[in-house]
């Protein structure tokens, strides 16, 4: 036996003893004791010549189970409580309440054979700050020898009744419900910081009226948040919008919930409709057939809707009918052409779509003058001047003549002999409104007054105007810059954005659409972020984060804003703002675990526990895709792999580790996610007894 020797790496678990040898030194042997539960390596070393290492490795089992604690707490309005019963490798155990009566309570539990511990109901219900003494008897099977052994533990069960706050529960609408439309959508999210939301249920008993008659709801639920969408009937009015919703929890039982009052924020905002006069002059004497024509501007889409004239009582106004369409310069107009004999009438245009809860009556007059069109008297301009400046690029301006009854008329408008004014058009449109153009032709022009006359010809008389068009240069009076308000998150890259409100001056026009541009130094920052271009009905363009591209919170981003402005002639041209900055912010994630903590036993073959994890956005709620974890403390005791697809987080202790039954250890991790910053967090394991 000279020179052997076999070791454990753990005597705690398996004691070595003395090495003996046969007399003909063939055979090698030792004592060994399974001292407790466990695992350790048995290494044989041979030196010298043959120089052979052997190592086995044993694992201790015991047919009495462990526990994570004595004392447990028992929640009425909780799930059924799992004592945590465990028996080491190869072994198997079911469980039964004791019915010793001189010892243990035995009315107010129910008791699975995988020890899963249930209230009873009714007169055994268990009183709420009451502890209870329960005995479970716990058989252990051993499946290799086929033997048992019977053991009974104590546990006492400490009842608690806790409750959740309303205001835990936070609810989030992401638009304004504007009922004008029909079959219009909003979300309310439900989320709680410190119970995982299952289910919510319209309370109809506390709700304004009957919800059903007015909206419809529809409702998922991810990661213990729910998304409610609601839609919008045609019967529903800006009046019925308190809401009541039973919140029911996942870490709750499936009759407990909580009462969360909503009110849905609703409008009934119709779009704005103008036209370019309120009434028009109908001849009865000569050429009376032709259509009196009103131009139609709008920031909503007319393109689908339906115009018909109406009386005051917005009934069916006899005599005359509507067609609307788009002309030769892209405006929208309305034709009224009689059917009948002229008639003077105070009534309505009657704007319908499909789309809308109801229809828009703008007020409208048709004039009768018993004269024809031609003799009809009188010009009238609606400016005898107008300004444009040189500098200020596709700067142009629009003018309407009319007859003194305030009828439009067709011109024609030549230039008055003095300064050259060929860089300038002024021209008739001739289009039934009496519109008369002013604009540059691109090219040079000098400054100062330029004459024109406008002239109307009724029969073989001449009716003239003086149009005065005054060419200024002012550059240094032009800007354009933009005024920022909100902030995106880095981690809620769906719900938060920057809103963008231009602001020009010097230029004649409107802004209709932004587009992001790089800023002064080229830094290309604005790739990170996106916008769709549009204007809104405020006067307003949102721009947001690109999901592609990690943000970092703090950090200065800049850009460049490039406008498009368009003139009354429909005429465009671009201008670029000076740099812009946008600071994004971070709110840390919450995160959501299946359990508070897992509980791994040491003695097992495999000590092992997994958990499902998720990160929330805290505003709303909103689900953050988990790319990675990694484990940045306690790396000599326990490794950690996270699964993607099931968002499993699984720790197993390593071989070996020096760790101590019954002690809970905290875990901290890097967590990553694609197209976000990294965070981190941290999970407790619990080592059982």
């Amino acid at each position: 036996s000279k020179g052997i020797k076999i070791t454990s790496s753990d005597s705690k678990v398996f004691k070595i003893g003395k090495v003996t040898t046969t007399t003909e030194g063939s055979e090698y042997s030792a004592a060994v004791t399974a001292v407790s539960t466990g695992t350790a390596v048995i290494t044989i070393t041979a030196p010298g010549e043959i120089n052979a290492t052997k190592t086995i490795t044993v694992t201790v089992v015991s047919k009495t189970p462990s526990y994570t604690s004595k004392n447990v707490t028992y929640d009425l309005n909780g799930l059924p409580v799992d004592l945590g019963i465990t028996v080491g490798n190869g072994m198997t155990y079911t469980t039964a309440l004791s019915t010793d009566t001189t010892k243990y309570d035995t009315t107010h539990f129910t008791l699975s054979t995988d020890g899963i511990l249930t209230a009873n109901t009714g007169d055994y219900l268990p009183k709420a700050g009451s502890k209870y003494t329960i005995g479970v008897v716990c058989t252990v099977t051993d499946s290799i020898a086929n033997t048992s052994a019977v053991t009974t533990l104590e546990f006492v069960v400490k009842v608690v009744e806790t409750k959740v706050s309303a205001g835990s529960v936070k609810v989030t609408q992401t638009d304004k419900l504007n009922l004008w439309y029909k079959n219009q959508s909003t979300t309310l999210v439900f989320s709680s910081s410190k119970n995982r939301i299952s289910s919510v249920v319209l309370d109809q008993s506390t709700t304004d009226k009957t919800f059903g008659e007015y909206y419809n709801y529809t409702q998922t639920e991810d990661c213990g948040v729910v998304t409610v969408t609601i839609t919008a009937k045609d019967t529903a009015t800006t009046k019925y919008k308190k809401l009541a919703f039973n919140v029911f929890f996942a870490d709750k039982s499936a009759t407990y919930s909580v009462t969360k009052n909503v009110t849905l924020k609703v409008e009934n905002k119709k779009p704005s409709i103008k036209l370019s006069s309120k009434a028009v002059t109908a001849y009865t004497n000569g050429a009376s057939d032709a259509g009196l024509i009103i131009r139609v501007t709008s920031a909503a889409d007319l393109t689908d809707s339906a115009v018909t004239f109406v009386n005051k009582s917005k009934g069916t106004q006899s005599g005359y009918v509507v067609d609307y369409s788009t002309l030769n310069n892209g405006y929208n107009y309305i034709t009224i052409n009689k059917t009948g004999s002229h008639v003077a009438t105070n009534g309505y245009l009657k704007f319908t779509d499909d789309t809308w809860s109801d229809a828009i009556y703008l007020p409208f007059a048709v004039k009768v003058n018993t004269k024809s069109k031609a003799e009809a008297t009188g010009l009238k301009l609606s400016k005898s001047s107008v300004t444009l400046n040189k500098t200020a690029d596709a700067d142009a301006a629009v003018i309407y003549a009319t007859d003194n009854g305030g009828a439009a008329v067709d011109v024609t408008v030549a230039s008055v002999a003095g300064k050259s004014s060929s860089g300038l058009i002024v021209e008739a449109l001739n289009d039934g409104t009496g519109a008369i153009s002013v604009s540059f032709n691109g090219t040079a022009v000098e400054t100062g007054s330029y004459k024109y006359t406008v002239t109307r010809t009724v029969g073989t008389k001449t009716i003239n105007k003086a149009l005065t068009v005054k060419v200024i240069d002012k550059a240094a009076s032009k800007s354009v810059s933009a005024k920022l308000s909100g902030t995106i998150d880095v981690y809620d890259k769906t719900n938060t954005y920057v809103t963008v409100t231009p602001k020009v001056s010097g230029y004649t026009g409107t802004v209709t659409s932004i587009e992001l541009v790089n800023d002064s130094n080229s830094t290309y920052a604005y790739n990170q972020f996106t916008t769709d271009g549009t204007i809104d009905a405020d006067g307003k363009a949102k721009i947001y984060a690109k999901d592609s591209y990690t943000l970092y919170a703090k950090t200065k981003y800049k850009m460049a804003l490039q406008y498009t402005i368009t003139n009354d002639l429909g005429e465009s041209f671009t201008v670029t703002t000076s740099d812009i900055t946008i600071t994004p912010k971070a709110v840390t994630p919450k995160f959501v675990w299946a359990s508070k903590t897992v509980t791994i036993d040491s003695s097992s073959s495999s000590p092992s526990a997994s958990v499902v994890v998720t990160a929330q956005v805290k505003k709303s709620g909103q689900e953050i895709a988990i790319s990675g974890m990694t484990q940045s403390t306690l790396t000599d005791l326990f490794t950690t792999t996270y699964d993607e697809d099931s968002n499993t987080m699984t720790i197993t202790m390593k071989e070996g580790a020096a760790v101590k039954k019954g002690k809970t250890y905290t875990i901290k991790y890097n967590v990553s996610s694609s197209g976000k910053p990294s965070t981190t967090t941290t999970y407790k394991v619990k080592i059982a007894k």
